[in-house]
């Protein structure tokens, strides 16, 4: 996955996800938490747990991820700068700021007294 200008050096890029292969060449994987965060502007926290990520690409590519944190976190994921907008049990938010082509959101839900944070990462 990448960034707007080339991005951080622990975004994913197309090729450096190969732990499992699929027909025609396709990626599938499981993003670091850095890759998440670099891939998508997205701070994991060092309180997140459940965190679950996955990662398929071939000429476009997905990547998905969640975790939780406690909901005394909520105002780092509502101020996001590049999430304007986002807010607790409101509807997923686009973001602004990735690359050409490149497509976001974020989620944030209230799941058993904690906030489970969804993103989505995509190409056309």
């Amino acid at each position: 996955m990448r960034t707007g200008d080339g991005g951080a050096s622990s975004a994913l890029k197309p090729g450096t996800c190969k732990t499992e292969r699929g027909l025609l060449g396709a990626t599938t994987c499981t993003p670091t938490r850095e890759q998440v965060t670099a891939t998508s502007d997205v701070p994991i926290v060092a309180l997140a747990t459940e965190f679950i990520a996955t990662y398929e690409g071939f000429q476009d590519w997905n990547m998905q991820a969640s975790f939780r944190v406690p909901l005394d976190e909520a105002s780092e994921y509502t101020s996001l700068p590049n999430y304007p907008g986002a807010e607790v049990d409101g509807p997923a938010i686009e973001g602004i700021g990735a690359a050409a082509g490149q497509y976001r959101s974020l989620k944030l839900v209230t799941v058993d007294g904690m906030l489970q944070v969804h993103i989505s990462v995509s190409t056309t």
